[in-house]
């Protein structure tokens, strides 16, 4: 008969016991197919990653979380991963909604049902947004705002979105303020509060961007070509602030690349070919897309 350390106190346990006898720890709510407690798994882990798995063992939803997400990064290990959010959820974790809600909704959940899939997102962003869980929210509102999934609803995308602003998800405020500022998809037509909501988000830079195409399409704003040049020079003046005083690495979209897609877009290709250099450099994949796109690799 095997045997099994109990990750708490330490005793010796039988492998097919539910829980120590001596502290009362054990698998608790786990998933049906996870291997046992390892000491051996447990002794190659570092530190940290040891606490959470140990936790994750105890039942603990927080690090059930994020040992599925150690699990998702690992060969084969999705559908683990699927099952450790699960769990998460069951112990009344929101993120372990949201992170088994995103498996259906961009498609890593490969099996049958996935015909499903976005039905099943819907399930549990639910399930996770009555918990309050921003980025459930997010999801939901970003859902009935683009009809994905679901009846497009403005109403109940402003619902959701705006809590989920309210409730600190930068997305959800970035994606909010632009709503205020076009008055669209339910949001009353504000832009001070739009500028709020960039603010709060510590995104100016994606505010300038945004009044920029306001005030050349009139859409939100009064059509003006000098307000838009302006807002196009405080634009890259704050991404440039931003990549000297917060470089990025191993990132997709990082600040090199949007420089570089700036300067672009204003007909100065050797400068762009340059910063796209530069995200490449920081492990940026689309600095090394746009290279080859351009031909310069």
């Amino acid at each position: 008969m095997g045997y099994k350390t109990c990750p708490n106190c330490g005793r010796e346990i039988q492998a097919i016991s539910e829980a120590c006898p001596d502290c009362g720890a054990g698998l608790g709510n786990l998933p049906e197919h996870a291997e046992a407690y390892s000491e051996y798994t447990a002794s190659h882990l570092t530190p940290q990653d040891r606490e959470i798995y140990e936790k994750a063992f105890r039942g603990d939803g927080e690090a059930m979380c994020a040992y599925g997400r150690m699990r998702y990064v690992a060969p084969l290990g999705l559908e683990d991963a699927y099952e450790w959010f699960l769990c998460a959820a069951r112990a009344g974790y929101g993120e372990g909604f949201y992170r088994a809600g995103d498996m259906w909704y961009y498609g890593d959940v490969m099996w049958e049902e996935q015909k499903d899939a976005l039905k099943e997102a819907k399930r549990l962003y639910e399930a996770g947004a009555k918990l309050g869980h921003a980025g459930c929210m997010f999801m939901l509102g970003n859902m009935y705002r683009t009809g994905n999934g679901v009846r497009k609803d403005d109403a109940r995308a402003f619902k959701y979105l705006n809590a989920a602003a309210e409730a600190g998800d930068e997305n959800a405020m970035l994606l909010a303020a632009e709503c205020y500022l076009k008055g669209a998809h339910g949001f009353p037509h504000d832009p001070e509060k739009a500028k709020a909501l960039y603010e709060r988000a510590d995104a100016p830079h994606f505010m300038y961007r945004d009044l920029r195409m306001a005030y050349l399409t009139g859409d939100g704003l009064p059509k003006d070509e000098a307000k838009a040049e302006e807002m196009g020079e405080k634009y890259l003046e704050e991404l440039l602030r931003r990549y000297r005083t917060v470089p990025q690495t191993g990132v997709t979209c990082g600040y090199a690349w949007q420089i570089g897609q700036e300067y672009f877009d204003r007909g100065d290709e050797e400068t762009a070919v340059e910063w796209f250099r530069v995200a490449m450099e920081h492990g940026d994949a689309m600095g090394k897309i746009e290279l080859q796109r351009l031909k310069k690799l």
